[in-house]
């Protein structure tokens, strides 16, 4: 989302650089699933605690409720999602360039929403993959996903080996190689 902002400011100012593609690894086009549950916008029976991985949904609204959030509440869907949202005033950022957003899927619920389920333990594989959003949000779009859970510190919270970690996975890295080549 950094990136998207940083592709539009360069463009505004005229900046002599051009971005050629942008590659995203469980990017919360939509929010974070986390911050979206202590934001009220997703419901404790939604969520059930079982998406988050061990150790993570533990006194977590408690504990971002006592602390300086910065962006958290910027990573929510109702910050980032509709007309007013963040991803339509982005405009035309990613006009022209390639984009690839790959989701995880670790965490799955055969009962789950389907924009909740599967996840990869901080991210749906819904917005990861910014399903939800118009095509104009990501134009040239191609999606990915992989049987990967957010990152390393997921994958250690769960008690995973490290390459069950999106950067540390070699399918993710074989996909993301390739996009760029």
């Amino acid at each position: 989302l950094f990136s998207r902002s940083a592709i539009r400011l360069m463009a505004m100012i005229g900046a002599p650089v051009r971005t050629r593609s942008l590659v995203t690894l469980g990017t919360p086009w939509m929010g974070a699933a986390p911050l979206r549950w202590v934001y009220g916008e997703v419901s404790d029976a939604d969520v059930n605690l079982a998406m988050l991985p061990a150790g993570l949904g533990d006194g977590l609204k408690k504990h971002l409720a006592q602390k300086d959030l910065g962006l958290a509440a910027e990573n929510t869907y109702h910050y980032l999602v509709g007309p007013d949202g963040w991803n339509e005033a982005q405009g035309a950022a990613l006009d022209g360039i390639p984009t690839l957003l790959i989701g995880g899927t670790y965490f799955t619920s055969a009962t789950g929403d389907p924009e909740l389920w599967p996840n990869d333990g901080i991210v749906t594989d819904y917005s990861a993959r910014a399903q939800g959003l118009p095509a104009s949000v990501v134009p040239q779009a191609t999606r990915m996903s992989f049987n990967v859970t957010h990152s390393i510190f997921v994958s250690n919270l769960a008690q995973l080996p490290w390459d069950t970690g999106m950067t540390w996975n070699p399918d993710v890295l074989a996909a993301v190689t390739g996009f760029l080549a």
